[in-house]
């Protein structure tokens, strides 16, 4: 099967796919076309948008094609009106492609992406709600005080909280306090809001389903928050991270390696999955403004004899003279290949 995942944290955004696309079969088992399918790339080639796809390949590579020649400078000015913007272009898609019927109209794009034209802002409130479930301080009783301090604390007065952090080994990171300490500063330590030193940021889901009576419920856009994940795929849905990786991911001072701490989290959230995820597993990033894509961070999800879920590092990755993504498979260096430049016949699902 497979499963798209994104995280929206504080000063970048992660989305993971694997590679695998599928054949479905008349009774409903599928058969695998290719492990080299590149499901997680820029809108185009100078956008800061990345998307991530996951459903109809066909259907998801005619919107591609289509939203590339929509006029947007950034991931919020393609968040406006997307919900319109797509349900036309399924409108034309139906038109042009008659032989296609409603349950073939079914996938999700994940967009992530940022906007030079503001600053990402957080709200406090949220930092609060975040923090106060950090499982990382070294010794109980330290976590009994801080979490009583949170809850004694009036809404909007949080340098306390900022402070209080900073002096201890789970002190917030370093742009997330230098933008709490600097709105504190402004506002005598009341903060609703603070802005930290990085482009704005986003992460929304298009999700289309053909299937459901209802024409305003085909199209649905579901915008992820701060501290949250997005997950399609087997029909899962958005939830909290899970409080440890949050915080070591996130807010905690010394937290931030771009490609170091995400993995366990990725790994985490693969692997407990009933359904086994197989192919190569590709993880991009949002940070400062930038696409990220890693070298030497692939692995596989797959199952040993036994049955149990098990992860197969990749060790061998290269960007190729082309700019390419490669991985080797079975000795052999493969490029992974975008779904927008992938060719197929016949109703193929990833």
């Amino acid at each position: 099967m497979t499963l798209v995942l994104a995280a929206n944290l504080s000063d970048r955004i992660y989305v993971s796919c694997d590679s695998r696309l599928s054949r479905r079969q008349k009774d409903n088992s599928s058969e695998v076309i290719t492990d080299d399918l590149l499901k997680v790339f820029p809108l185009n080639n100078e956008s800061t948008i990345l998307v991530g796809c996951v459903g109809n390949l066909q259907l998801i590579q005619f919107l591609i094609s289509e939203l590339n020649k929509s006029e947007f400078k950034d991931i919020r000015s393609l968040r406006k009106g997307i919900e319109d913007r797509v349900r036309l272009l399924l409108d034309k898609y139906m038109t042009k492609r008659k032989e296609v019927t409603y349950d073939q109209i079914v996938g999700s794009l994940i967009f992530a992406g940022s906007s030079s034209s503001q600053k990402r802002i957080l709200e406090a409130e949220k930092l609060k709600e975040h923090v106060k479930y950090c499982q990382n301080l070294d010794q109980a009783y330290l976590k009994s005080t801080y979490t009583t301090k949170i809850e004694k604390m009036p809404p909007q007065e949080i340098m306390a909280l900022a402070n209080d952090l900073n002096q201890r080994q789970a002190g917030l990171k370093h742009i997330i306090l230098e933008g709490l300490m600097q709105t504190a500063a402004k506002h005598n330590g009341k903060v609703e809001t603070f802005e930290i030193n990085l482009p704005d940021q986003h992460l929304f889901v298009v999700d289309i389903n053909g299937t459901k009576q209802v024409p305003n419920e085909v199209v649905l856009v579901h915008d992820v928050d701060w501290g949250h994940y997005i997950a399609r795929g087997g029909g899962h849905n958005e939830a909290m991270l899970p409080r440890d990786f949050f915080c070591n991911l996130d807010f905690k001072q010394g937290a931030g390696d771009i490609w170091r701490d995400v993995m366990p989290f990725v790994e985490y959230t693969y692997s407990n999955y009933s359904d086994v995820i197989e192919g190569t597993i590709v993880t991009a990033a949002i940070f400062k403004g930038n696409i990220l894509v890693p070298v030497g961070s692939l692995f596989r999800i797959k199952q040993n004899s036994l049955r149990e879920t098990v992860r197969e590092t990749v060790a061998d990755t290269r960007i190729n003279e082309k700019q390419e993504l490669e991985h080797r498979k079975n000795g052999e260096w493969r490029k992974l290949i975008r779904v927008s430049d992938y060719l197929s016949a016949g109703n193929n699902y990833m």
